[in-house]
């Protein structure tokens, strides 16, 4: 707490510095929380920024906007929904205060390049941009998940699975496992917590079953939690599954349902035809021939 302390002030010092010499104005500032510098994080590992906004006008401001995004490849991370930018609004700030808010940045993909993240701020229009990077490493934990079914009928059991491997040198510990559902879908298991694992150690097949509640259908979202330290450092990984709901119930009566209307049409059209048939032999049965046609 203490060390966030100092940071957050050793933040306002330097935008009050700047702002004696360059003018009053709003200032936002966007870095790591609970680090310093540029963070290097795993593939599928979650870290919170704080976007800092220092009022330094002499008047109350209001409705100032910022806009955060990020490069492809990273997510932005808002309950259980990804997405690439999110925006927030500061309704009233007064003169030498400032406002923190928080957002969560995911990556979604490796690369070699460092991932840029924005925070654009402005009033009706964004006037100013601020930003920071991250870089991406090769996980030192292996964790490997995966999805039972990924479409399911309404009342049918599912699970997820987790497998993990410590390949680095240290003892990884404190790993805590929990997987997230959306409402309509019922977690029966609990969440996995595990002392320790030294060096070379794991576990597979961690078992994780939900269950859909009657009425739920529809596209979902799950997503599978797991947090570790190593290195004195915590570590947040989260794994996202797409799950379709269908009530196939409903599906195979509809199916049913077309069969017998087909059937019912292509029965009275065959009547119909037979009829049409019968029609036309009786009427050249009653039609005059040249011999019984009077002279």
């Amino acid at each position: 707490m203490a060390g966030k302390t100092v940071k957050l002030c050793a933040v306002l010092f330097a935008v009050l510095m700047f702002a004696a010499t360059a003018g009053a104005q709003v200032y936002v500032n966007i870095s790591p929380m609970d680090a310093e510098g540029v963070l290097e994080l795993y593939p599928n590992e979650v870290a919170t920024y704080e976007i800092v906004v220092f009022n330094s006008t002499p008047e109350t401001i209001e409705n100032f906007n910022i806009r955060v995004s990020v490069d492809e490849g990273l997510a932005i991370v808002d309950g259980l929904e990804e997405r690439t930018m999110k925006s927030f609004k500061v309704g009233s700030l007064d003169t030498g205060r400032s406002e923190t808010l928080r957002v969560k940045v995911k990556v979604l993909q490796s690369r070699t390049e460092q991932y840029y993240i924005s925070a654009n701020s402005g009033f009706e229009k964004y006037t100013n941009v601020e930003a920071t990077y991250l870089t991406v490493r090769e996980n030192d934990v292996q964790v490997n998940t995966r999805i039972s079914k990924s479409a399911l009928n309404i009342g049918e059991e599912n699970s997820v699975f987790l497998d993990i491997k410590n390949n680095s040198e240290g003892e990884v510990h404190d790993i805590v496992a929990l997987l997230l559902v959306p409402r309509g879908i019922k977690n029966i298991s609990d969440k996995l917590e595990l002392s320790a694992l030294a060096a070379g150690e794991g576990f597979t097949d961690k078992e994780f079953k939900f269950l859909p509640e009657p009425g739920t259908v529809g596209e979902k979202t799950l997503v599978l939690r797991v947090s570790y330290v190593l290195d004195d450092k915590t570590h947040l990984i989260e794994k996202t599954f797409d799950l379709e709901i269908q009530n196939r119930d409903i599906i195979l009566y509809i199916i049913i349902i077309l069969i017998l209307v087909l059937v019912v049409m292509s029965l009275m059209t065959r009547k119909k035809s037979k009829r049409k048939k019968e029609s036309v032999a009786v009427y050249e049965a009653k039609k005059p021939t040249p011999e019984t046609s009077p002279q």
